[in-house]
Protein backbone atom coordinates (compact mmCIF):
# COMPACT_ATOMS: atom_id res chain seq x y z
CA UNK A 1 0.00 0.00 0.00
CA UNK A 2 1.55 3.20 -1.00
CA UNK A 3 1.61 5.98 1.35
CA UNK A 4 -1.45 7.88 0.14
CA UNK A 5 -3.58 5.02 0.14
CA UNK A 6 -1.91 4.56 4.12
CA UNK A 7 -2.72 7.96 5.58
CA UNK A 8 -6.36 7.90 3.86
CA UNK A 9 -7.12 4.90 6.03
CA UNK A 10 -6.00 5.92 8.71
CA UNK A 11 -8.00 9.65 7.78
CA UNK A 12 -10.96 7.58 7.79
CA UNK A 13 -10.42 5.86 10.86
CA UNK A 14 -10.42 9.25 12.99
CA UNK A 15 -13.26 10.80 13.81
CA UNK A 16 -12.98 14.87 14.76
CA UNK A 17 -14.85 15.01 18.00
CA UNK A 18 -11.97 14.96 20.72
CA UNK A 19 -8.74 17.52 20.24
CA UNK A 20 -6.51 14.44 20.23
CA UNK A 21 -8.34 13.26 17.01
CA UNK A 22 -8.44 16.78 15.70
CA UNK A 23 -4.61 17.38 16.00
CA UNK A 24 -4.41 13.58 14.39
CA UNK A 25 -6.40 14.47 11.19
CA UNK A 26 -4.42 17.81 10.88
CA UNK A 27 -1.07 15.59 11.15
CA UNK A 28 -2.70 13.65 8.28
CA UNK A 29 -3.84 16.15 6.13
CA UNK A 30 -0.50 18.22 6.48
CA UNK A 31 1.22 14.96 5.35
CA UNK A 32 -1.11 14.71 2.09
CA UNK A 33 -1.10 18.11 1.64
CA UNK A 34 2.69 17.95 1.01
CA UNK A 35 2.45 14.36 -0.98
CA UNK A 36 0.41 15.91 -3.03
CA UNK A 37 2.33 19.11 -3.39
CA UNK A 38 5.68 16.91 -3.96
CA UNK A 39 3.49 14.56 -6.83
CA UNK A 40 2.57 17.75 -8.42
CA UNK A 41 5.54 19.95 -8.67
CA UNK A 42 6.74 18.89 -11.74
CA UNK A 43 3.04 19.41 -13.47
CA UNK A 44 2.08 22.35 -11.03
CA UNK A 45 2.82 24.76 -14.09
CA UNK A 46 0.20 23.25 -16.45
CA UNK A 47 -2.32 21.88 -14.24
CA UNK A 48 -2.55 24.70 -11.97
CA UNK A 49 -2.99 24.17 -7.93
CA UNK A 50 -5.60 22.87 -5.94
CA UNK A 51 -5.40 18.98 -6.72
CA UNK A 52 -4.95 18.57 -2.88
CA UNK A 53 -8.09 20.49 -2.61
CA UNK A 54 -9.98 18.50 -5.46
CA UNK A 55 -9.27 15.36 -3.45
CA UNK A 56 -10.05 15.95 0.06
CA UNK A 57 -13.44 17.24 -1.31
CA UNK A 58 -14.23 14.19 -3.66
CA UNK A 59 -13.79 12.31 -0.45
CA UNK A 60 -16.39 14.20 1.32
CA UNK A 61 -14.25 16.72 3.18
CA UNK A 62 -14.62 20.46 3.83
CA UNK A 63 -11.52 22.29 2.60
CA UNK A 64 -12.10 24.92 5.31
CA UNK A 65 -12.40 22.26 7.89
CA UNK A 66 -9.07 20.42 6.91
CA UNK A 67 -7.33 23.76 6.61
CA UNK A 68 -8.06 24.33 10.33
CA UNK A 69 -7.07 21.02 11.12
CA UNK A 70 -3.53 21.56 9.47
CA UNK A 71 -3.31 24.84 10.85
CA UNK A 72 -4.16 23.48 14.53
CA UNK A 73 -1.66 21.15 13.89
CA UNK A 74 1.18 23.36 13.33
CA UNK A 75 0.05 25.44 16.05
CA UNK A 76 0.46 22.79 18.47
CA UNK A 77 3.91 22.10 17.33
CA UNK A 78 4.82 25.86 17.97
CA UNK A 79 3.32 25.89 20.76
CA UNK A 80 0.76 28.45 19.53
CA UNK A 81 -2.96 28.62 20.49
CA UNK A 82 -5.31 26.74 18.10
CA UNK A 83 -8.36 27.89 16.34
CA UNK A 84 -10.82 26.45 18.42
CA UNK A 85 -9.08 27.81 21.88
CA UNK A 86 -9.08 31.61 19.61
CA UNK A 87 -12.88 31.40 19.34
CA UNK A 88 -13.40 30.26 22.59
CA UNK A 89 -11.37 33.24 24.28
CA UNK A 90 -13.10 35.55 21.90
CA UNK A 91 -16.43 33.99 23.33
CA UNK A 92 -15.27 34.53 26.86
CA UNK A 93 -14.18 38.33 25.99
CA UNK A 94 -17.49 39.01 24.29
CA UNK A 95 -19.66 37.38 27.75
CA UNK A 96 -17.44 39.61 29.48
CA UNK A 97 -19.03 42.69 28.45
CA UNK A 98 -21.02 44.56 30.46
CA UNK A 99 -25.22 43.59 30.21
CA UNK A 100 -26.16 47.06 29.52
CA UNK A 101 -27.80 48.06 26.34
CA UNK A 102 -25.11 50.02 24.49
CA UNK A 103 -22.15 46.99 25.42
CA UNK A 104 -25.09 44.96 24.08
CA UNK A 105 -25.07 46.82 20.62
CA UNK A 106 -21.43 47.52 20.07
CA UNK A 107 -21.12 43.41 20.94
CA UNK A 108 -23.16 42.73 17.83
CA UNK A 109 -21.73 44.97 15.54
CA UNK A 110 -18.92 43.65 12.78
CA UNK A 111 -15.45 45.07 13.40
CA UNK A 112 -16.06 47.19 9.62
CA UNK A 113 -19.67 49.21 11.58
CA UNK A 114 -18.18 49.80 14.99
CA UNK A 115 -14.61 51.45 13.38
CA UNK A 116 -16.85 53.73 11.19
CA UNK A 117 -18.97 54.70 14.03
CA UNK A 118 -15.82 55.56 15.86
CA UNK A 119 -15.04 57.45 12.78
CA UNK A 120 -18.05 59.51 12.79
CA UNK A 121 -17.89 60.12 16.10
CA UNK A 122 -14.08 61.90 15.56
CA UNK A 123 -15.34 63.84 12.70
CA UNK A 124 -17.79 65.82 15.68
CA UNK A 125 -15.63 65.65 18.27
CA UNK A 126 -12.32 66.37 17.13
CA UNK A 127 -11.09 69.87 18.06
CA UNK A 128 -10.15 70.82 14.79
CA UNK A 129 -14.26 69.94 14.05
CA UNK A 130 -15.44 72.18 16.80
CA UNK A 131 -15.11 69.54 19.42
CA UNK A 132 -12.98 69.19 22.94
CA UNK A 133 -9.73 67.27 23.42
CA UNK A 134 -11.00 66.47 26.40
CA UNK A 135 -14.38 64.75 24.37
CA UNK A 136 -11.81 63.88 21.65
CA UNK A 137 -9.56 61.63 24.48
CA UNK A 138 -11.92 60.18 25.74
CA UNK A 139 -13.83 58.67 22.37
CA UNK A 140 -9.89 57.54 21.62
CA UNK A 141 -9.42 55.47 24.95
CA UNK A 142 -13.28 54.16 24.90
CA UNK A 143 -12.03 52.76 21.04
CA UNK A 144 -9.14 51.17 22.14
CA UNK A 145 -10.97 49.67 25.10
CA UNK A 146 -13.70 48.56 22.35
CA UNK A 147 -11.07 47.29 19.51
CA UNK A 148 -9.64 44.56 22.16
CA UNK A 149 -13.11 43.04 21.43
CA UNK A 150 -12.71 42.83 17.85
CA UNK A 151 -8.63 42.30 17.34
CA UNK A 152 -7.81 39.24 15.73
CA UNK A 153 -6.21 36.25 17.78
Amino acid sequence: MDALAQIWQRIEELKPGTDSNRLALGQCFHELRSLYSDRQADVRRTLGHGVFEDEIRKRGYKPRTVREWISDYEANLTGEFSSAAKRRATRRRLKALPGDPVSEFARLLPYKAAQSAFREAAKIYHPDHGGSKRKMQQLNAAWERAKAFYAPE
